[in-house]
């Protein structure tokens, strides 16, 4: 039976469904009984995220969004099944919709096709358990999704497990940024397309944290034979692109001279590199790394990141070293190489990207500049 809070003090809390009821008057969000809780081990599913370490929450994903909202989420997979966790700090929640998915809601599923869900109205499919827990302190809101899934509903469990998830909050409001209907995810990553694992240390990418060159966003030696393409674009500055070859994959080394930085919510405003590497202009994958402020930069699960920002407005040096495996890259490998196209972008009031020009006078963005082989570049006029 769906709940419908109202407004004042009929904000959602933790604790106890009975005590809450009798404090506000108003229905607790809707959970199974305590005697149906499946073993978890440690974590309690209480819509509290008390009994998460830190270590537990090391490896997650965090969306930030558009006027002080964001999202944390984690999961790890036990010896029992896998926990899933979302902490939001947002604006509206919605629970009185007959549409399903127009009151709030987290989607999220282990293999490409599936879907499991909970809404804030009591409904819910593929999960064993789950709790949410919401409160407004008159600003903003909190909303906690805790969820188990128990291992012998997921027949992939031994097999190994992918991650792919949607967060909905708004109902069918406009929600800038996200969009109508205020659908918040990460870039590249769907219920039904799922592009991270999940495992025992909690949502990684898939390819290494590490490949065979460390990814720290320094110039070490293993850089300092390859060779540098430089690109000006307009009086906004310079970008700069190094790459080779691995048995792993490919690695770059990316650089920028800016004038502006915005700490946008929207990706494209802020600092961010963006690369098409494939086959062909029409067979090609997509990796972006956005520096969303000094402590946070995103990456496409696709590939493994650092990026760093030196400098004072007026004078930005971006650098990004990025590692993309081949298994991340459509019809590229050591034997064919791969085509590459770059941009690099920095502020709202110039959303054009940067793009090095290459070949013939047209950007790389076609994905007609260069390739990348064992021998180095090819195609550079």
């Amino acid at each position: 039976m769906k709940k419908t809070i109202g407004r004042g003090l009929c904000a959602l809390a933790l604790g106890g469904a009975a005590l809450f009821a009798l404090l506000t008057g108003c229905a607790a969000p809707p959970s199974k009984p305590q005697d149906e809780l499946q073993d978890t081990g440690k974590f309690t599913v209480d819509g509290s995220l008390a009994d998460w370490t830190q270590e537990d929450r090391e490896h997650g994903v965090f969306l930030p969004v558009q006027d002080g909202q964001s999202a944390h989420i984690y999961a790890k997979k036990i010896e029992s099944g896998a926990l899933v966790a979302v902490e939001a700090v947002h604006h509206r929640f919605v629970t009185g919709s007959k549409e399903t998915f127009s009151n709030s809601n987290f989607r999220f599923a282990f293999a490409n096709g599936e879907e499991r869900y909970v809404t804030a109205a009591g409904e819910s499919a593929g999960v064993s358990d789950y709790k949410i827990s919401s409160v407004s302190d008159g600003t903003m809101r909190t909303t906690v999704f805790e969820i188990f899934v128990a291992k012998e509903d997921i027949p992939t469990f031994d097999a190994g497990l992918r991650f792919g998830f949607r967060l909905h909050l708004s109902g069918y409001q406009e929600d800038y940024f996200w969009g109508y209907g205020g659908d918040w995810r990460a870039d590249e990553c769907d219920y039904d397309d799922c592009t991270y694992y999940l495992t025992e240390q909690g949502i990684l990418p898939k390819v290494p944290l590490e490949g065979r060159v460390k990814v720290d966003g320094n110039v070490d030696e293993e850089w300092e034979s390859v060779p540098v393409l430089t690109s000006n674009y307009n009086d906004y500055g310079a970008m700069q692109m190094r790459a080779f070859l691995s048995e792993d994959g490919v690695y770059f080394l990316l650089s920028a001279t800016h004038k502006e930085w915005d700490s946008h919510q929207y990706w494209c405003y802020n600092p961010n590199f963006e690369l098409r590497l494939g086959a062909s202009p029409a067979e090609y994958a997509t990796v972006r790394v956005v520096k969303y402020s000094k402590e946070l930069a995103l990456v496409s699960s696709t590939a493994t990141a650092a990026y760093e920002i030196a400098g004072e407005k007026g004078a930005y040096t971006s650098v990004c070293e990025l590692f993309v495996p081949w298994e991340s890259i459509p019809g590229g490998s050591m034997e064919r190489g791969v085509r590459v196209g770059a941009s690099f972008r920095a502020d709202e009031s110039d959303i054009s990207p940067w793009v090095p020009f290459y070949y013939e006078g047209r950007s790389s963005w076609d994905m007609n500049s260069l390739t990348l082989t064992v021998r180095g570049w090819e195609g550079k006029v």
